[in-house]
């Protein structure tokens, strides 16, 4: 499978400031996480990947393109939601929707739908300029998780959010995952998060390359019928990845097989887990794992 976003050895300089230095990245179809502390660089990046930014140095390919030369053209297959991006303000919601539609060459039925999910349509006619900074996260997330588009660039994306808006955009997220590629940097990672395509760790500017000892990446749980059954299935999972050794563990508890996995790879693991009903999450203590190592 062929890349959709190439980074390779990417620097950017603010000043005397380094806030990326020697980054590469490949990202897939699917969810591929840029996950670190506040101030690691996430953000800059994701920037550079939409065209907002030039890199001081490296290469960055989206959808096979330049974003910096070809930003305009990335418009018309990806969609991006850029922490701290202005709106325009005097604009109300239903315009900034509209707007979005013609520039983007997204069909307006499409923008009302997300408008409609994360609930902003309740408040759309008003000036964006009245808006709180949780409504103001919303529209960024409407606009940037529409349906039907190709590639999603999205920044953090769960900031200003109440506990049933957190919920709807992972569901979101999770469903976007299935059909398209998303690139997402967050210092968050709520539960239920689906498993990522691939993960770059970024502390202080520079990319986490060894593996974080004893700290589960990903999280699965299998729900059995019984205790008996998930002794049954611990060890039918223990037997067909005795290769794994420490980077699978497993308690079998009131009928619940809970797998916790240190690899970024998980390749046959995915597929033994998934055959046996259960999704794989995201570690929902990763980032201050990560965050040890600053």
């Amino acid at each position: 499978m062929d890349p959709v976003v190439v980074a390779e050895g990417v620097v950017k300089r603010f000043g005397w400031t380094v806030a990326l230095n020697n980054v590469s990245f490949r990202a897939y179809k699917g969810l591929n996480l840029v996950v670190g502390p506040n101030g690691s660089g996430k953000t800059t990046l994701l920037k550079i990947m939409a065209g907002l930014l030039r890199p001081s140095r490296g290469r960055v390919r989206v959808l096979g393109l330049d974003p910096w030369r070809y930003r305009s053209r990335l418009l018309s297959a990806a969609s991006m939601a850029i922490e701290g991006y202005p709106l325009p303000w005097w604009m109300s919601g239903r315009e900034f929707a509209r707007h979005v539609s013609r520039l983007w060459g997204v069909p307006f039925e499409s923008l009302m739908e997300s408008f409609e999910y994360f609930g902003v349509t309740d408040y759309w006619e008003r000036p964006l300029r009245g808006y709180s900074s949780g409504m103001r996260k919303k529209v960024h997330l409407a606009v940037g998780l529409v349906l039907g588009r190709s590639l999603y660039i999205v920044d953090e994306p769960f900031s200003y959010l109440d506990q049933a808006s957190i919920e709807l955009a992972v569901q979101r997220i999770n469903r976007l995952a299935r059909e398209a590629s998303i690139v997402m940097a967050t210092h968050i990672v709520p539960p239920g998060m689906a498993g990522s395509r691939e993960i770059l760790l970024l502390v202080g500017g520079e990319a986490v390359r060894e593996p974080l000892r004893d700290a589960p990446l990903w999280v699965a749980e299998v729900r059995t019928g019984s205790r008996e059954e998930a002794h049954l299935i611990a060890s039918i999972i223990e037997e067909r990845l005795s290769g794994v050794g420490e980077r699978l563990f497993y308690t079998p508890k009131a009928g619940i097989v809970r797998v916790e996995l240190l690899e970024r790879e998980l390749g046959e693991v995915r597929d033994l887990l998934e055959k046996w009903g259960s999704r794989i999450y995201l570690n929902p203590n990763l980032v201050q794992l990560v965050s040890r190592r600053a």
